[in-house]
């Protein structure tokens, strides 16, 4: 028998088979993501024949579905941040999940669920964005978003509501995420059953139209410290906007 041939005969069948699995797979993948559009857009006709007025492209461009996260307080992270700022920084810890880093140009405190206090004379806009910079998570998807008063966040192109640092009279202020990375913690409904749950909400508040929406994360603290990003549709209905939680539904306040 020749081994050599019959090794590369062996090699050609197992490679047959791996794009056989692969084509096999994304056929599956492709028949699922055509079926969730088809009962999305069922579940707006359903809306639809009950007199609301929607924006179908607009809801039918939302994500099929988004992951949950929760990010625990990372001290290594609050202290790189700080020493971007600060040089020859020295640290207190007064108590309370309250971090305070001093140095002659300035101080940085940070406390429990995400809240930081920069005083910093004379600091520059690229100094800010370094600042901010460590607590992006380099890899993870995350970026900064430039706002009027100063910096936003987003992760995998989702807005993040309540990640925010705005200029005060003594420096700037505000919540932010400084942790390198973050855990998966459940996904979002699907959308023909956020869609329909839009409109017991639409319902429930005497609204009859939704005139956009987007797929966003809402920044919650939790009582350990950590920070959980909860995806949710904000809706623009006329002048009242609606949030709903994109796991279950629900409104949040």
């Amino acid at each position: 028998m020749n081994w050599s041939r019959a090794k590369t005969m062996l090699i050609m069948l197992l490679a047959a088979v791996n794009i056989y699995l692969a084509f096999n797979i994304y056929v599956q993948l492709h028949e699922s993501a055509e079926r969730e559009t088809t009962m999305a857009s069922e579940a707006c006709d359903l809306l639809e024949s009950r007199g609301f007025h929607i924006d179908r492209a607009v809801l039918l461009d939302l994500p099929e579905t988004v992951a949950s996260y929760v990010f625990e307080r990372n001290e290594e992270a609050e202290a790189n941040a700080a020493g971007v700022l600060l040089e020859s920084m020295e640290e207190s810890t007064p108590g309370g999940g309250i971090r305070t880093f001093v140095s002659e140009n300035g101080a940085v405190t940070f406390r429990s669920g995400g809240f930081v206090e920069i005083i910093y004379d004379g600091m520059t806009e690229d100094q800010l964005a370094a600042f901010l910079d460590p607590g992006t998570g380099e890899g993870t998807g995350a970026e900064l978003l430039s706002t009027e008063d100063g910096y936003g966040l987003s992760l995998n192109g989702i807005r993040i509501k309540g990640a925010k640092i705005e200029k005060n009279a003594s420096g700037y202020m505000g919540t932010w995420i400084f942790s390198s990375s973050g855990k998966t913690d459940g996904a979002s409904a699907s959308r023909a059953s956020l869609i329909l749950n839009m409109g017991r909400l639409l319902g429930e508040s005497g609204l009859a139209s939704v005139d956009d929406a987007e797929c966003i994360y809402v920044l919650s603290p939790q009582q350990n410290g950590s920070l959980r990003l909860v995806p949710a549709w904000q809706l623009s209905c006329g002048e009242t906007i609606l949030l709903m939680n994109a796991v279950t539904g629900e409104l949040m306040s």
